[in-house]
């Protein structure tokens, strides 16, 4: 089950493990620091394509960032590689 709280705490959870303040991960995810606010206190949710953008740069599967999955980590492709996202 999709809990925006949860989606929010594992979200400022990477964010500040991270270091990187709201505004940054706003550009990552080409949204307003306003907007990553409002997710992290659970009162707004991303679309999905930023949710995956998140989840590539974090490398943490969206199971982990919506709550369904406690391991964080992303498995590997089904060709045995990682994705690589490149942030202009």
């Amino acid at each position: 089950m999709f809990l925006k709280s949860m989606f929010g705490e594992r979200l400022k959870a990477l964010r500040m493990e991270a270091c990187l303040t709201q505004q940054q991960l706003g550009r990552i995810s080409n949204c307003s620091s306003q907007t990553i606010s409002a997710v992290e206190n659970g009162k707004h949710v991303l679309s999905i394509e930023q949710a995956c953008v998140l989840s590539i740069f974090f490398d943490v599967s969206l199971d982990y960032l919506v709550g369904c999955d406690s391991i964080p980590k992303r498995k590997e492709g089904m060709f045995g590689h990682r994705k690589v996202l490149t942030v202009h």
